[in-house]
């Protein structure tokens, strides 16, 4: 691009940013959930309290999270999971003379979204508050937001709405972030510059959205976009190096596949296969992974773009449906469907986050293997769970329909850290009339936000740490939930304990084991008790924290001889107003996990970094090592990072292989997004009229039944009889 185009887009994000300056109260929006525009190279920031620790030389922690670029204006909605990816990293420098500089650096994720965005001087992506909103609120403005979208996508042949503003991992010496909306995008650390889309694409030529297609066939190429879509929560085996993830779509069959992804990169014969047993679109955020096995949550969340025609919210938590959980095994291939093995839990429920899996074999130990003459018996679970729909709505900022807020009153709903235990085997001395032989909570504190060690993971362990609040809960709509409390709890021993209490009929499901409250675990720990099951760390007063990653001790000699890495915020630097000024910052802390049941949580603290600048409260941690670090491919300024790109030459699309960052930001920005700002306001005018008049004849308007031809860009569209809510329902939708 010339000068002169640089400095009017400079101008124009400029302008657009300064009129939403007038900054929303969302509760998402206000405080040090205000995102940030400023972006740190790797700059060494200052050791105000204790050490360092040796393990961390060389090694970088990440967190990621929605930072919305363009952030709405007051009395815009708003949800707190979206905005575009902002990793915020420090890297724990090693300098030659033995010292270790935490040196902090924060990049947006370059994802198509923000670069399209960014010419456009607004974002592009319509908020999910406006998915979860009753329909009957805002018809047309909903439908015309949604519509913009498509139309500014298929004119910037923009296929890819990943935001990747998740979590990061580290696969095959690359670092990756996720969303679920996309394909994973690549990065190099420690500098966290994009890199590319990672397909996964091996020496075949098959990876997701090339080669062999199972998502959409009807569909084409825009099947071929959804097939790329991913979890957000990937899981990487301690053992093997695998990969296992799973792609979820709302549009087209199969709406579920599940893949694997070998250390080395290769395939396993598990790799995009279709889970024809889910049924609906649904919202998947998450699921269980064990040594054996995966866990795919089929929950009642609905996420169905038809919805609309039945005058429902496009997200919408049907309570008419089960829970279901279909356990597969690790290499499942898709070919024989029974192998996927469904469980109905008739209390429908809510799972955003889970913190492990684990296969249970003979006397209730660890799973061996049939090789080692073991049985499975069961398959365990850890999850953080909600019997209500609220934590939707609150992220959003607004509250529950009324009765669900009734039901979560009556409920006492909170996200609680949840055990659940499916059996496997006939002869299993548990099981009873129901296969999901055990259900219940193990702490009635609000929990989310969980961390294992991962070293530990996929296995039969002790702790499972996470986040909790003092008081309030997740899910309050009038204020952002805010961590003052970080908790270690004994998993093992609380499952084993309910376990006996079940046997006994003192446990009933849904109940929960321990039902003392964070303020009791407090002053208890205080007091020396003896039952150390729940250990909470508590931050001092207005200073909020972040999701903890764990990092193991050399050597360590127990699973939680470690420590806690996660971001603090002192909210006593807020404006009277109540905004997080752009000249406070926040701090990183380093806890000494085996240290968190102390009677002063202070004398757990190894150390505290002070960063130059602020962290918005956001999502997930991770944590590379020197050796990852690395070990990471060379990238070659060009045409070296493998990824899939669409194309727009002239009018014909075409899929190229090798595409470098510098070829994404100059086509998208100076050619692809030229053309669509010119063409969309007249294309996105004839689809609302379009899908307005299907709107009109479902909802029982009196017009003729005679197919209509409707001429868009030169291609003919045909649309036959109006789509009645008793066609889409007898379709499943």
């Amino acid at each position: 691009m010339s000068d002169e185009e640089t400095k009017k887009i400079a101008l124009l994000e400029q302008a657009a940013y300064e009129k939403k300056s007038e900054l929303s109260q969302h509760p998402y929006l206000a405080g040090n959930f205000r995102p940030i525009r400023k972006e740190f190279d790797l700059f060494p920031c200052e050791l105000v309290q204790g050490i360092i620790p040796v393990e961390l030389a060389g090694g970088q922690y990440l967190r990621n999270g929605a930072n919305a670029y363009f952030p709405p204006s007051a009395g815009e909605g708003y949800h707190f999971f979206d905005g575009d990816g902002v990793i915020h990293g420090v890297y724990f420098r090693r300098e030659a003379d033995g010292r270790i500089v935490p040196c902090y650096v924060n990049k947006f994720v370059q994802t198509d979204v923000l670069l399209v965005s960014k010419k456009r001087g607004r974002t592009l992506i319509p908020t999910i508050a406006s998915l979860i909103a009753p329909i009957s609120n805002y018809p047309v403005k909903l439908l015309v937001t949604l519509l913009r979208t498509i139309s500014i996508c298929y004119l910037s042949s923009l296929s890819r709405l990943s935001v990747a503003n998740t979590t990061t991992l580290f696969h095959n010496q690359k670092l990756l972030a996720t969303c679920e909306s996309g394909p994973m995008m690549r990065l190099r650390a420690p500098e966290l510059e994009t890199e590319g889309w990672e397909l996964f694409v091996d020496e075949h030529g098959e990876g997701l959205g090339v080669g062999k297609q199972v998502v959409g066939k009807k569909l084409g190429k825009s099947g071929q976009m959804l097939e790329e879509w991913t979890t957000g929560h990937p899981k990487i085996c301690p053992v093997t190096g695998d990969l296992v993830f799973y792609g979820y779509n709302i549009f087209a069959p199969p709406y579920v596949t599940h893949s694997v992804v070998r250390k080395d990169g290769t395939h396993s014969p598990s790799f995009k296969s279709p889970i024809y047993g889910v049924q609906r679109p649904k919202m998947m955020h998450d699921f269980g992974v064990s040594l054996h096995h995966s866990i795919i949550l089929d929950l009642p969340l609905t996420m169905n773009p038809l919805n609309i025609v039945l005058a429902q919210p496009m997200l919408h938590f049907n309570r008419s449906l089960k829970s279901r959980f279909g356990i597969l095994p690790r290499h499942f291939d898709g070919n024989d469907q029974d192998q996927v093995k469904w469980f109905e839990d008739d209390e429908p429920s809510l799972i955003f986050h889970t913190a492990d899996a684990w296969d249970e074999g003979l006397n209730g130990q660890q799973y061996r293997g049939e090789q080692e003459g073991d049985k499975l018996v069961a398959v365990n679970f850890y999850c953080c769970r909600f019997r209500t729909s609220k934590l939707v709505f609150a992220a959003g900022g607004m509250p529950a329909p009324e009765a669900e807020e009734k039901l979560s009153r009556e409920l006492s709903d909170v996200v609680r850290l949840t055990y659940m235990r499916f059996s496997m085997l006939e002869q299993d001395p548990l099981r009873q009339d129901n296969m999901i032989t055990h259900a219940f909570c193990l702490s009635a504190i609000p929990f989310d936000f969980p961390v294992v060690s991962h070293s530990y993971s996929m296995r039969q362990h002790r702790f499972v740490y996470g986040c909790t609040l003092r008081d309030g809960q997740f899910d309050s709509a009038l204020e952002g939930a805010k961590i003052d409390c970080i908790v270690k709890i004994d998993a093992e021993a609380l499952r084993r304990r309910g376990i006996d209490m079940t046997s006994k009929g003192v446990l009933q499901k849904s109940e929960e084991v321990d039902k003392r409250s964070v303020a009791e675990v407090l002053a208890q720990q205080r007091a020396g008790s003896a039952d150390d099951t729940i250990q909470v760390f508590d931050l001092p007063r207005e200073v909020h924290g972040q999701e903890p990653v764990f990092v193991p001790r050399a050597n360590a000699q127990s699973e939680d001889d470690g420590f806690l890495i996660f971001y603090v915020y002192d909210e006593a630097q807020l404006l009277p107003n109540g905004q997080a000024p752009d000249s406070s910052a926040s701090q990183l802390y380093i806890v000494d996990a085996s240290k968190m049941g102390c009677a002063n949580s202070e004398d757990a603290i190894v150390g505290i970094v002070q960063l130059p600048a602020r962290v918005p409260y956001g999502l997930h941690s991770s944590y590379i090592t020197a050796e990852q670090i690395e070990s990471q491919l060379q990238v070659d300024n060009r045409n070296a990072v493998v990824i899939q790109e669409a194309l727009k030459v002239g009018k014909t699309r075409t899929r190229s292989a090798t595409v470098d960052m510098a070829d994404r930001h100059e086509r998208l920005e100076a050619e692809v997004v030229r053309e669509a700002a010119r063409q969309t306001d007249l294309t996105l005018w004839m689809w609302c009229a379009s899908l307005f008049w299907v709107l009109l004849q479902s909802m029982g308007f009196s017009t003729p039944r005679t197919p209509t031809t409707i001429d868009i860009k030169g291609s003919r569209a045909r649309m036959s009889q109006r789509p009645t809510p008793q066609r889409l329902l007898s379709h499943g939708l």
